[in-house]
């Protein structure tokens, strides 16, 4: 299995946000899931887990992307690169072997200088084509 963790603002939609464009860069991701192996599954990193039920959340996504939901990252880790330590809660689920993950965000203060599985967004556009080849060639080259 390989995991994409997910934020939402400043990925599946600009941040700060216009109205009516929430989600709006969502279908660009989930066309993409389209053509990943199935054992990419998605958890949802973004703030918004406390807010909504992944039901909820899953709702605002388009189906290809809401299929791959499996989960979210869990209770926050407030200090310093909080959604590393978040990704890593969640991955210490995994007993044997960790899979393999990226994670699509707009912080990269959030995650270690340099880590190598940050897929960083420019927040005043979301997810675009160079994420997109990013994830295309993990998706081809898993832990490469």
């Amino acid at each position: 299995m390989r995991l994409l963790f997910l934020d939402f603002h400043g990925v599946l939609h600009p941040s700060p946000c216009p109205d009516g464009a929430l989600f709006g860069r969502a279908p660009l991701l989930a066309d993409a899931l389209r053509d990943a192996p199935p054992d990419v599954r998605v958890v949802i990193a973004s703030t918004w887990r406390f807010e909504l039920s992944r039901a909820q959340l899953c709702a605002r996504l388009p189906e290809p992307l809401a299929a791959r939901v499996i989960g979210d990252t869990g209770p926050a880790r407030p200090g310093p690169r909080s959604r590393y330590r978040e990704i890593l809660a969640y991955l210490d689920r995994f007993a044997a072997e960790a899979p393999d993950w990226r994670a699509l965000d707009d912080t990269p203060s959030l995650y270690p200088p340099g880590c190598p599985q940050l897929i960083a967004c420019d927040p005043t556009i979301g997810i675009d084509a160079p994420q997109l080849r990013a994830l295309a060639a993990w998706w081809r080259n898993p832990s490469g």
